[in-house]
């Protein structure tokens, strides 16, 4: 059985590239010759000396900063809301499949870098408002790690499932 268009996976998809749009704009003031990668230098810190770095740097863009992390919080919001809509929309009518047999679990793992990322932006909103717990820019980096892979292949899986969604709005299934 092939797949159908799914209206609320393709809205689900632009609400998170929207996002992620305004997300990025936002955050391009944070970049500086001591943060060229903005934010993610502040996600990706190993360090409290890098941490007390990037936000010092930030000294008259703390507002900037704390504004990106909470925008980052819809948007985490936004692409698990769209991972898991990939994973709805991969298993759909198809009980001898694979996405259907295990999309319990998949719907799981498609809400794994949102739960991550929220604690990260936990995390960064307490470093930004100057409150750093001992050892966290570590535990916080493989957080992000983890996130960013599993991220990855989330969107590997679901950027080719939301093209071809789009593809059937336009060539229905005869």
């Amino acid at each position: 059985m092939k797949l159908s268009y799914d209206r609320s996976f393709f809205i689900a998809g632009i609400i998170a590239l929207v996002v992620a749009i305004v997300i990025s704009v936002q955050g391009k003031a944070l970049q500086s010759p001591v943060t060229p990668l903005g934010i993610l230098d502040l996600e990706f810190a190993r360090s409290e000396n890098r941490v007390d770095e990037v936000v010092n740097a930030w000294q008259f863009m703390s507002l900037t900063a704390l504004w990106n992390v909470l925008i980052d919080f819809a948007f985490l919001a936004a692409y698990g809301y769209f991972f898991s809509k990939t994973m709805k929309y991969l298993s759909a009518g198809r009980s001898h499949t694979f996405w259907y047999r295990q999309y319990p679990l998949l719907n799981k793992l498609a809400w794994v870098p949102s739960w991550l990322d929220g604690i990260e932006n936990a995390f960064m909103l307490g470093w930004l408002l100057r409150f750093v717990p001992a050892g966290s820019p570590a535990v916080v980096f493989w957080l992000v790690c983890v996130k960013f892979a599993v991220a990855f292949i989330l969107v590997c899986i679901a950027l080719p499932a939301w093209v071809y969604n789009i593809y059937r709005r336009f060539k229905p299934i005869q």
